[in-house]
């Protein structure tokens, strides 16, 4: 009798420090989890702010620009002076409104660099300082060139560029906004400066060669800013650190008090509930499967009658693989399929989603998406299949790509019906081959 008390007294003792060990451990992690959501809504936070004061900077040094031409400019040609590019050696004359605003720049960054710095940059630049320096300026630009247009009838809908970097250990805020050829005065200045022998040919030391004569409305040039974090982080980390330690005090206490219903009346999933990594990614390239892009588009169709939303489904059809395959062989188009996909990843946002329909169609979701913004992307997914090759065994191979769009807005109907859309694209492969 006292080994068999001695033995259910060390199984409740060693019940009760297993209870409290799994209390431990849930409270951990339920704390964890309350900093990372908490992190993630403040890290989403000064990226919005840090896009509102990027917007404001943009416009008010645009606005210093235009004011600054059309006060102080008008005023001295009245007066028979100007601004001129050598303004300098003039009496009488004063910069031209791009030089007086990066004046500005260079003033303003001089008291305001923790909060944010500015400059006017141009593929087509006057002064060396003023060139695309970066990766991101790099991009950005292409962005706003994508938007374009070769006549504009009238002012364009720009749509800024920009995103969010770490660089030396912190993380910058960048922003890329257009600055069009906004009068005609600016557009003839321009136009004749590019014939100034000294811009020509610091144009062509850096590669660009190609004579560039504006129109009204057309990209001329674009207002870079660049915000650290860490500032507005600081600040904002003050405000939440006492919302953090009593939203975790109190959820510890609730873990601690309720722990034992919540262990007793909590089953376990089964491994049919679970949905392993197989089942949603393609094997070869590590992307989305069917699977995985199915539950993704029953949360954008939700997402878009829930909230009035629009996602793009963008898919792009591999041409006569059946054929490539035979001639080439498996692997060189297996090697095709994942530099295709890694082409197209660097182009998406870090909240949009690629992954294989099937062997040969490749699909594309973009999250919170109109009509007009994805035929651009459409035309840059274009752009990169072109460019993809594999080599392999003395092999230059490029496939060509067939690309459809289907909207996803409040009125689709189904996961279904969105899949279905894509089908018509494999009539269009068998028309092609035909």
């Amino acid at each position: 009798m006292k080994t068999g008390t001695s033995k259910l007294l060390y199984a409740q003792i060693k019940h009760k420090w297993r209870l409290l060990l799994t209390m431990v451990i849930i409270s951990i992690a339920a704390s964890t989890l309350t900093y990372l959501i908490i992190k993630d809504t403040l890290d989403k936070t000064t990226e919005h702010q840090a896009l509102i004061i990027s917007e404001i900077v943009a416009r008010q040094a645009a606005a210093g620009r235009t004011v600054y031409g059309s006060e102080i400019v008008k005023k001295l040609e009245k007066d028979g002076f100007g601004a001129h590019l050598n303004s300098d050696s003039r009496t009488g004359y004063v910069p031209l409104p791009a030089q007086f605003l990066k004046l500005m720049a260079k003033e303003s960054n001089k008291s305001s660099s923790d909060l944010y710095t500015y400059k006017p940059i141009s593929k087509w630049h006057l002064e060396p300082t003023q060139g695309l320096n970066d990766n991101f300026e790099n991009w950005a630009w292409q962005q706003l060139e994508a938007q374009d247009q070769a006549n504009p009838s009238g002012p364009i809908e720009w749509e800024p560029a920009y995103w969010t970097e770490n660089w030396q250990g912190k993380r910058y805020f960048r922003y890329l906004r257009a600055d069009p050829a906004s009068s005609p005065s600016c557009v003839n200045c321009h136009n004749d400066l590019l014939h100034n022998p000294r811009i020509v040919s610091q144009l062509r030391v850096e590669g660009i060669v190609e004579p560039k004569q504006w129109k009204l409305h057309q990209l001329m040039g674009a207002i870079s800013v660049t915000i650290p974090f860490d500032k507005i982080e600081r600040i904002a980390v003050d405000e939440v650190r006492q919302t953090i330690v009593w939203t975790s005090t109190i959820l510890i206490t609730a873990l601690i008090i309720t722990g034992g219903m919540i262990l007793a009346n909590s089953q376990p999933y089964s491994e049919q509930q679970k949905m392993s990594w197989e089942e949603t990614h393609d094997k070869d390239t590590g992307l989305l499967s069917l699977s995985g892009l199915e539950l993704l588009l029953a949360a954008a169709l939700e997402s878009a009658k829930q909230e009035n939303l629009q996602h793009a489904f963008i898919c792009l059809k591999l041409q006569d693989t059946h054929s490539i395959r035979e001639k080439y062989g498996v692997a060189t188009y297996d090697t095709f399929r994942a530099n295709l996909a890694a082409n197209i990843t660097e182009t998406l946002r870090h909240n949009d989603n690629l992954g294989w329909l099937n062997d040969d169609k490749l699909a594309v979701l973009i999250n919170d998406c109109h009509n007009q913004q994805a035929r651009r992307i459409i035309e840059q997914l274009r752009a990169v299949a072109k460019e993809t090759r594999a080599n392999k065994a003395g092999v230059d191979l490029t496939i060509d790509v067939i690309i459809t769009l289907t909207m996803v807005t409040v009125d689709t109907t189904s996961v279904s019906s969105i899949l279905k859309s894509t089908d018509r694209i494999d009539h269009e492969a068998v028309s092609t081959r035909r």
